[in-house]
């Protein structure tokens, strides 16, 4: 071991010498030159006087019947050493299939494709598939019962889990093997390996993993929906998740407990999670539209609450009929959220001086932050009612009011929308699709609703007020 460490390091002193030695013919050629001759020089009596050696060897050798013997035993060796030298670099200089296909894949089936640069262009090529539950290989091998003729493969069949794959380039089986069965035969060596993970449906991914992954927004300045505790994220929302989570063993009919895996993501992806397989469900005081489920593929649940929207403003703002007192001003809400659908149709109705400037923002927060100091960038924010009323309370001073809000009556909007506008009618959705797990999702509501849901918002305000400092 000693002599091992020795050596590495002498390696790696060789390694540091010659860098400089490369440096130094750049810089200084001609030095460079003067120092390469007397090791040249050193390095070619080395070898010369080697070669005479095993020449003096060698002719003793064949002296002898013995000797000559070795001679060709050593000459078989080396030959037979040389060959496989040269197999296994031709090998592994031999191009092999790249394999690619999706980590996830949730109510489909799996796609597997891969590239593939055959050194033989003149034969036609099959590819053989195989999977395990091990990157070994070595557990539940499976060979998928028919060649690939082209470079993709669909799996079509539910692993409901995760396992690796490999492929190779074959030839098709002409001769049959003792067995009787048919194999064909190598082209190629396996293919890199990769793992997919695909599951029939959501509701058998919770099954199979023991969890539900619910996504959530990042703003965590959302009142009693959505705050900070102690450096975690709390709330209405994230709690009404656990209760879920919490009871579905029971209606899904299984003993064992299943936990919440909690995410939060910028709410402009929120709602794409889903669809994309990512999220199980997701609960971040969503209001539910019917577009929504078109445009990203989701179904909403019954709604859990219901509020409405509010015009927030400066304390000393008068305000008696919202219509006319946000003319030709500047207006801020949060990017694709459904107070920025009514802002955008307000702002059809007005014209020339009463024209509305509307301003988008990622998070609430970031719009009253706009509102408000000695230069504010905006006149209103429209928001959902409790943010309104947040904002209020995390925003007083000395017990005393900076903002104030105003509700959104019938007439404040724009004319034309539907009615169901109105009001924000606030849903989990998940997956389109998903209908087993979305009748638990609405059993288990309608089991907290009478009681439980209203004891919910009123201990989680408690504890946003406190959070807030504001009790």
């Amino acid at each position: 071991m000693k002599e091992i460490t020795e050596l590495i390091g002498f390696l790696g002193d060789l390694g540091h010498y010659w860098n400089i030695y490369v440096e130094l013919c750049k810089g200084n050629p001609v030095l460079a030159i003067g120092i390469a001759i007397p090791i040249v020089i050193f390095l070619t009596y080395v070898a010369f006087t080697q070669i005479l050696g095993i020449a003096k060897k060698i002719k003793s050798w064949y002296s002898s019947r013995t000797g000559k013997l070795v001679i060709v035993l050593v000459v078989i060796l080396a030959s037979l050493g040389s060959l496989s030298i040269v197999i296994v670099i031709r090998e592994s200089m031999a191009p092999i299939p790249k394999l690619q296909g999706p980590a996830l894949v949730i109510g489909k089936f799996a796609v597997l494709n891969w590239e593939y640069d055959s050194q033989d262009k003149g034969s036609r090529l099959f590819y053989e598939v195989q999977s395990a539950e091990d990157q070994q290989f070595g557990r539940d091998l499976f060979v998928e019962p028919n060649l690939a003729q082209g470079k993709l493969t669909l799996i079509n069949r539910n692993i409901n889990g995760p396992r690796f794959w490999r492929v190779r380039a074959v030839q098709p089986p002409t001769n049959e093997d003792p067995s009787g069965k048919l194999k064909p035969k190598p082209v190629s060596r396996w293919s890199n390996v990769i793992q997919v993970s695909q599951f029939e449906n959501t509701y058998e991914r919770i099954l199979r993993t023991k969890r539900v992954n619910v996504y959530t927004s990042d703003s965590f300045n959302q009142g009693f929906f959505a705050f900070m505790s102690g450096g975690q994220p709390s709330g209405f929302d994230i709690e009404l998740a656990k209760l879920i989570v919490e009871r579905l063993p029971k209606r899904m009919g299984v003993t064992f407990s299943i936990e919440p895996h909690i995410k939060s993501v910028a709410w402009g992806d929120l709602l794409e999670t889903p669809g994309k397989g990512d999220a199980d469900l997701i609960i971040a005081s969503i209001t539910k539209r019917p577009e929504r489920e078109e445009i990203f593929g989701i179904v909403f649940s019954q709604p859990y609450y219901r509020t409405s929207l509010s015009l927030i403003f400066r304390v000393g703002t008068e305000v008696n009929e919202i219509r006319d007192a946000i003319k030709g001003r500047r207006i801020g809400v949060q990017d694709k959220t459904t107070s920025e659908f009514i802002a955008h149709e307000l702002k059809k109705e007005y014209s020339g001086k009463d024209q509305l400037t509307v301003r988008m923002f990622g998070q609430d927060a970031e719009a009253i932050d706009r509102l408000q100091g000695a230069h504010p960038e905006l006149d209103y924010v429209i928001a959902d009612t409790p943010f309104a009323k947040a904002s209020q309370i995390i925003t007083r001073s000395n017990n005393t009011n900076v903002l104030e809000y105003k509700e959104f009556q019938t007439a404040d909007f724009p004319k034309g929308i539907s009615k169901d506008r109105f009001e924000e009618p606030y849903a989990i959705a998940v997956r389109s699709g998903e209908s087993k797990l979305l009748g638990l999702i609405n059993e288990i509501l309608i089991e907290l609703g009478p009681k439980e849901l209203p004891a919910l918002e009123i201990k989680m305000t408690r504890a946003y007020m406190d959070a807030v400092g504001k009790r």
